[in-house]
């Protein structure tokens, strides 16, 4: 099979003609028809987890994908040949990923794909969506929230702009211009532009009695602090990355 992979770790990648893989037991075998991409992935090719996790080369980038079953291994009972499905790999190692005409995935990591959605729209879900639910169960925003989203625009955020307007919160969306409108479909309420304004001084100056949330896509420390809730000596509650340095 066809395969996008790389020899070298922080090297540019190549397509390469590998074995077609084979499930193992509680994985079905998946012919790929779109993988979706994310920062894990740039972090991976580039290097920053090895050691971490262990790594099979040819290296196959790629943790979702969407596309159709054309085998099962044992103790699959739920799927069969022929059913579309959408997910992540599911693996402990690194290697086997999704930019790959066929890719085998864990029956517990992938769920049965809609008709009405698209195999592109389904491999864009698994890694960011479910990042955006775990966002939402550990900070539970309630109706009439204010909720600053930094990144509100990205993979994560497009999502958890529609999951907290949806609980009933002002979402304050943090984006490019270009992005603008884009961030108003989503559900936000209010939207600063990050290229026309000061992120701080217009959370401060929109908001004088705080916010109760930030969800940070960026680890940018400097937009959390002037956003005072009720207590000042604790600020918001606050979830997303953390801060790496410079951006």
């Amino acid at each position: 099979m066809k395969a996008f992979a790389l020899d070298t770790l922080g090297q540019p990648g190549s397509i390469h003609d590998l074995p077609v893989p084979e499930p193992s037991e509680g994985q079905v075998r998946i012919k790929v028809a779109a993988a979706g991409l994310n920062p894990f992935d740039s972090a991976v090719v580039n290097g920053h987890m090895e050691g971490r996790m262990q790594h099979r080369f040819p290296l196959v980038p790629g943790m979702d994908a969407s596309g159709t079953v054309d085998s099962v291994g044992d103790g699959v009972d739920e799927l069969a040949v022929g059913d579309d499905v959408f997910g992540s790999v599911g693996k402990i190692v690194l290697g086997e990923g999704t930019l790959a005409e066929l890719t085998t995935m864990s029956n517990g990591t992938i769920a049965r794909k809609p008709s009405w959605l698209e195999h592109t729209g389904a491999a864009a879900i698994p890694v960011a969506g479910i990042t955006a639910l775990v966002m939402m169960d550990a900070i539970t925003p309630q109706a009439g929230n204010i909720v600053v989203v930094i990144g509100a625009t990205g993979g994560v955020g497009t999502y958890f702009v529609q999951l907290a307007a949806s609980s009933g919160s002002t979402v304050v969306a943090v984006c490019s211009t270009d992005n603008v409108a884009y961030a108003r479909s989503l559900g936000a309420a209010d939207v600063i532009d990050y290229t026309s304004d000061d992120v701080v001084d217009a959370v401060a100056g929109r908001y004088p009695g705080g916010v109760n949330v930030v969800a940070d896509m960026r680890g940018d420390k400097t937009v959390v602090a002037p956003a005072r809730g009720d207590d000042p000596r604790r600020g918001p509650r606050r979830v997303g990355r953390r801060q790496r340095g410079p951006r």
